[in-house]
């Protein structure tokens, strides 16, 4: 059982950074907000390869634009949970 708020947000870390490897391991991007969104429909897309784009949803057909290239593969903010990069450390 979670005793507090500090509790709480390492347990909320934790799911999270799960939920980034999960889907960087089955090659997909997921997509989420920071200060580097300034406009309703767009987000921040980080990519299995650990690059990210700003991209713009496209209700039409339901498909992601790519804006504008953020970070190059291995830079990205979640980039350290990609399986496509080398990390390192001890094995």
């Amino acid at each position: 059982m979670i005793e507090n708020n500090k509790e709480l947000d390492k347990a909320l870390a934790k799911r999270t950074e799960e939920m980034y490897r999960d889907a960087f391991v089955k090659g997909i991007s997921l997509h989420y907000h920071d200060e580097r969104v300034k406009k309703k429909g767009q987000y921040v897309q980080a990519n299995p390869d650990g690059s990210e784009q700003l991209v713009e949803f496209v209700s039409a057909d339901r498909t992601f634009k790519v804006i504008k290239e953020l970070c190059p593969p291995g830079q990205g903010h979640w980039a350290y949970l990609s399986p496509l990069i080398a990390h390192g450390g001890a094995a």
